[in-house]
């Protein structure tokens, strides 16, 4: 019983409402909450690629020196940025 009450004591429910008009705003809740949630996700990966982009991964790390050649698999900018860490050593 309680349960029952506390919509109306809240004012979720008018309390002339009828069963249909509160199974149709229960119904209408519950799309909006699914609906937020979908926004929330993708708000989430919009933000997390933007991070990524934002911030891309570090260089590769430098090979130990062996004396033999070694071939590194870089983008262009990987190229400029890994020159910019390590130009005093070389």
């Amino acid at each position: 019983m309680c349960t029952q009450v506390w919509p109306y004591l809240l004012g979720v429910y008018r309390l002339d409402s009828t069963a249909d008009e509160r199974s149709a705003q229960d119904l209408a809740a519950q799309l909006d909450y699914s609906r937020l949630g979908m926004e929330w996700r993708r708000a989430a990966v919009a933000a997390l690629q933007r991070e990524h982009e934002t911030f891309p991964p570090p260089p590769p790390e430098l090979p130990a020196v062996t004396g033999e050649p070694v071939k590194l698999l870089l983008r262009g900018r990987d190229v400029n940025r890994l020159l910019e860490t390590y130009c005093c050593y070389l």
